[in-house]
């Protein structure tokens, strides 16, 4: 029996299949309509099938999601399994803005809107694993915008691309604004889960720094859990190459390097470690590949 079965509209496959993406990269098994079904097939005995077949149901809630027929009886087959909600068998992630009423409004939901995708990402991940969501960091100043990049399957809340104001000649002091991008989510040997991200973050005076967000999580009982959780702040001479990173994305020879040495070292330390200097030189030898 498969992890998911994510329920849609044509209208939010984007949005189902970047969900369907993240999960799949953290482990899990899904079912999803526009990877798994196929031409000739019997649509209403597939849906059927998928639905009967999956642990748990997850909605993708929008304005089309409840003009739908068939997106109805998918989620409510799931409520009726468990009305209580005690075993969160129906799982609802809200990507656009939309009152839920009636049923669906008894239950709490992961909500994508004014989210960017590293955020997106974040709630997924924490709401499917029922882990406590307080941040590992301090949460950004409200007031300030966060942008977000692309990935292998685009992140439907925001444009291709780092959208970034100022140009990469200008100096650090102009205009700083932070903003998220996340690089590589990785596996190794199944048991194994690897991310990272480059954070542009303010100072008071309005200059920039540039940091790396490291995370190794292992799985243990069915669940991943965090073992190694670094910040590595970039110097300032490799600022440039930490800001080229963030606005093209990783590339083949950077991916080996965090699949091999640098994946091996994290692999070395122990349980709760949150700083180590020979993974953070690793981590930033990165930047020149």
């Amino acid at each position: 029996m498969k992890d998911f079965f994510i329920s849609y509209t044509e209208k939010d496959r984007s949005w189902a299949e970047w969900i369907g993406w993240q999960l799949e990269e953290a482990g899990c098994s899904i079912v999803l309509q526009a990877w798994d079904f196929r031409p000739g097939e019997n649509f209403v005995q597939r849906m059927q099938e998928a639905a009967s077949e999956t642990s748990r149901t997850i909605a993708v809630l929008s304005p089309d999601y409840f003009s739908s027929v068939y997106t109805q009886s998918e989620w409510q087959a799931a409520f009726n399994k468990d009305p209580t909600g005690q075993r969160s068998l129906l799982l609802p992630v809200r990507v656009r803005e939309v009152e839920l009423k009636g049923l669906l409004n008894q239950i709490s939901y992961i909500d994508f809107v004014g989210l960017d995708e590293m955020g997106a990402q974040k709630a997924l991940l924490e709401g499917i694993l029922g882990k406590r969501a307080k941040p590992t960091i301090a949460p950004t100043y409200p007031a300030q915008a966060v942008t977000s990049g692309e990935k292998a399957v685009t992140y439907p809340g925001e444009q291709p691309g780092v959208q970034e104001s100022e140009p990469t000649s200008e100096p650090l002091r102009s205009k700083c604004r932070p903003l998220s991008v996340t690089l590589a989510i990785t596996h190794s040997e199944s048991t194994n889960r690897i991310f990272l991200g480059l954070e542009k973050c303010c100072n008071p005076d309005d200059t920039a720094f540039f940091q790396f967000r490291f995370i190794l999580s292992q799985r243990l009982g069915g669940e991943f859990q965090e073992r190694v959780n670094l910040k590595i702040e970039v110097g300032e001479a490799k600022s440039d190459r930490a800001r080229f990173l963030m606005n093209n994305g990783m590339n083949s020879a950077q991916m080996e390097f965090l699949s091999g040495p640098v994946t091996a070292r994290a692999k070395e330390l122990a349980q709760g470690t949150k700083s180590d200097p020979m993974l953070n030189d690793l981590v930033t030898k990165m930047l020149e590949k």
